[in-house]
This record gives structure tokens, C-alpha cells and sequence, in this order.
């Protein structure tokens, strides 16, 4: 063999040698990388596109192995494929767990509530085709989120004991105006806005004293005409009310089932609508279809009823259902957050004509990520209040 001949055996002997310990290298580092660094993710909260083309979801995201966690908004498109990372929230802000719904689209923008480490709310408004975000920060470390419009949010600034004023802070101004100060323990589950931001309704529920039966008193404010009108209201449980723009109309639960109050006419008329058994307060309202969705007592199950016939049908998930639960444009698939006995939570749709269950995306985020005060506020967000009928109410105290 000639040295060149020689020499040219050996350099392609290095090269193989070389690629082979860059293989094991790569192996090596691929599996410590899938081991203790790859990416875990949770799904924790869903909102549908106005077009009802897209899903964007807020995700905890954790390396594998690590108990500290973030927030990323996601997009989707509504079979759950076309993933993409739409927004990483900064380190020194949090989502805020504590709110039902804390995402929503608006046109093309998402709407994000945070809070930073001292406990300010504040929202990123980002839009949902570059990802570009803004911040809005708002008020003091007590006010609260009630709703958002394109045009600003309804907060409610904590008085002391369930006192609030609430406040119409605009979008890109300095100036808010007060609206009205009012008694309630959760404005949050009592308040409501028109998308104009012209009608807020809030609904006072207080004690004159520890004998006096609850008072519960329905505020609509209109802005436009500086107004306010109050209208009492027979009722202790009043939760989650809907301003349906269409013949201003009112919808929300209390007591018995679920009530409307027509405000389109002189007098306000008045339809309650008995649900058949327990159901959890949070419910979701197709305004265009005139349907409503309400969790039953059970964990997989929903009641799905048409208001205009006043009838219901339980229905059967599959699944553990975490409110809120979305409906898409056209009424057609429902979508929400469900989790197994890990603590791993994935979107999925619900094909209300087919009655098929779609698991969307499949996560392991595991036990460790999740704190005891997280899965306090997971357990009652899946929970979030039952009431119970009036029937079985009273078979229960015929057994006392």
C-alpha cells in the first residue's frame, strides 16, 4: 500500500470513528435531554376563535424532573392538530388560577389576566397571528376581573368585607370611571357586560343582619345614558349572569335551575327553567342556537337543554368535565379541559350530533408539578359548587 493510499485509509477511519462517537453523543445527550429537561406540558384553560377555526389554550409547562412551572398560550386548530406556540408569559408574571375563564378572543385578539409576584392583576392583549403582546396593567393588588370587552375591562375594587366599587377601565387610557359601589361575596360569579361595554349588570346579595333573610338585588347599569335601574329578586343563589345583546335579555342560575329576565319591553318578564337534579353552578349559554350546557353533579356528565322547549338531556361524556366548558360558533362540538387520576390535564371536543368524545392533545405533566394550594383550586374549579334539588333536599331532611 502507498503512504497517500495510506493516509487516506486512515483519515476515513477517523471520520467513521468520529461520526460513531457523534452518535453516541447525540444519543447520550437526546435521552438526558427527554429525561430531565423535556418539556412537560398541562392544559389548564381553553377559548375558542370567533371564526371557530382555531382553539388557543393556556399550558403549564415544566422541564421533566422540575417543580417549577410556566404559562405558554397555544394554538390550535379545532381537530387539535397545526400545534403552534403563540406566547411564553414573562417569569415575574403568573396566570390568574383564581379566575374561571382566564383567557378570551376578542376579533383577533387574545385577552390574558396575570398577576405578578405581589399579586397585581394585570392583562397581556396579544394578537393571535404574530404573537406580538402588549401589557395592561390596572389598579390596586385587591381589584378584581369581572369581564372584558374590545373596548376595556369591568373591575371591582375590594372595600372591605364584600364591598366593591366597580370600576369601566378603557383600553389605552388613563381615566376609569366609577360605576357603582355594591355588597356581594363574588363579584366575579355575579357580574356581567354587554361586548359594547354599554350594559353591566351586577348582583348585590347581602344580609341586613344574621335574621333578616338575604336581600338580592339586580343593578343594570347602562353607560351610554349614565342609568342605573335595581330590581329585587326572590332568590339566594344567584350565579353567572349572560347579557344576550339580541332582545336584551338576561340568563343565569339560581336555585331551582336556570332564569331569564326579558328587559326588551316596558316591564321586565320573567321564565324560570326547572333543571332535572343536581347541577354545578357554572354553565355555558349558545346564544345562537339558544341552548345552555350545565355540569351535572356527576364528574362525566352534562345537561344539555333547549330553552325555548324548556327541556333537558343528560348526556353522557366520558370524562371528567373541568369547566368552562366552550361551545364553538355553530353550536356543533363542545370543547373543555378534562384530567385523569395523574393530575394530567388535555383538551377535548364532545360532537354533540355524533355524541363522540376527541381527546385533542396528550400530556404527562405529572403529580410532582402541582402543589397541594394548586390542586385545592384544580379540585374546585372541577367541582365549583353543586346545587341540590329542592326533592332531594327535602328526602334528606326527612332522614334527620
Amino acid at each position: 500500500m502507498r503512504i497517500g493510499e495510506s493516509h487516506v485509509a486512515m483519515n476515513n477511519k477517523s471520520k467513521i470513528i468520529t461520526a460513531i462517537i457523534l452518535i453516541i453523543l447525540s444519543a447520550i445527550s437526546t435521552a438526558i435531554y427527554f429525561k430531565y429537561f423535556h418539556p412537560q406540558y398541562n392544559d389548564w384553560a381553553v377559548e375558542t376563535s370567533p371564526d371557530g377555526e382555531r382553539l388557543a389554550l393556556v399550558r403549564m409547562v415544566a422541564p421533566r424532573g422540575k417543580r417549577e412551572y410556566k404559562f405558554q398560550i397555544w394554538t390550535f386548530k379545532t381537530d387539535g392538530s397545526s400545534g403552534r406556540r403563540l406566547f411564553r408569559v414573562p417569569d415575574e408574571y403568573t396566570v390568574d388560577m383564581e379566575t374561571m375563564n382566564p383567557i378570551y378572543w376578542i376579533n383577533d385578539e387574545l385577552f390574558l389576566i396575570v398577576r405578578d409576584k405581589r399579586g397585581f392583576r394585570a392583562i397581556y392583549i396579544i394578537n393571535s397571528q404574530t404573537g406580538k403582546a402588549r401589557l395592561w396593567s390596572q389598579g390596586f393588588k385587591n381589584d378584581l376581573i369581572l369581564g372584558l370587552t374590545s373596548k376595556g375591562a369591568l373591575t371591582a375594587r375590594y372595600l372591605h368585607y364584600n364591598n366593591f366599587y366597580l370600576l369601566f377601565r378603557p383600553f389605552g387610557k388613563k381615566n376609569f370611571t366609577k360605576l357603582q359601589k355594591v355588597i356581594t361575596n363574588n363579584p366575579r360569579a355575579k357580574s356581567a357586560i354587554s361586548s359594547d361595554g354599554n350594559n353591566i349588570i351586577i348582583i348585590e346579595s347581602y344580609h341586613n343582619s344574621r335574621t333578616n333573610p338575604q336581600i338580592n338585588n339586580l343593578l343594570t347599569i347602562d353607560r351610554s345614558s349614565d342609568k342605573t335601574s335595581i330590581c329585587g329578586i326572590d332568590d339566594m343563589l344567584i350565579y353567572y349572569p349572560r347579557w344576550i345583546e339580541a332582545g336584551k335579555k338576561l340568563v343565569f342560575i339560581a336555585k331551582e335551575g336556570l332564569h331569564t329576565l326579558n328587559f326588551s319591553g316596558k316591564n321586565i318578564e320573567s321564565e324560570d327553567i326547572k333543571i332535572p337534579g343536581n347541577f354545578r353552578i357554572y354553565y355555558s349559554y349558545d346564544k345562537n342556537n339558544n341552548m345552555v350546557y350545565i355540569p351535572t353533579d356527576s364528574q362525566d356528565e352534562l345537561y344539555v337543554g333547549k330553552l325555548k322547549r324548556a327541556k333537558f338531556d343528560r348526556v353522557k361524556i366520558g370524562v371528567p368535565i373541568m369547566p368552562p366548558v366552550k361551545i364553538s360558533p355553530d353550536g356543533k362540538h363542545l370543547f373543555f379541559i378534562s384530567y385523569d387520576n395523574d393530575r394530567n390535564c388535555n383538551l377535548y371536543s364532545f360532537n354533540l350530533k355524533e355524541r363522540k368524545l376527541v381527546e385533542l392533545t396528550k400530556n404527562e405533566f405529572g403529580k410532582r408539578h402541582l402543589t397541594r394550594r394548586k390542586m385545592r383550586i384544580l379540585f374546585d374549579r372541577r367541582q365549583y359548587g353543586i346545587i341540590i334539588s329542592k326533592e332531594e333536599r327535602d328526602k334528606r331532611e326527612e332522614a334527620k
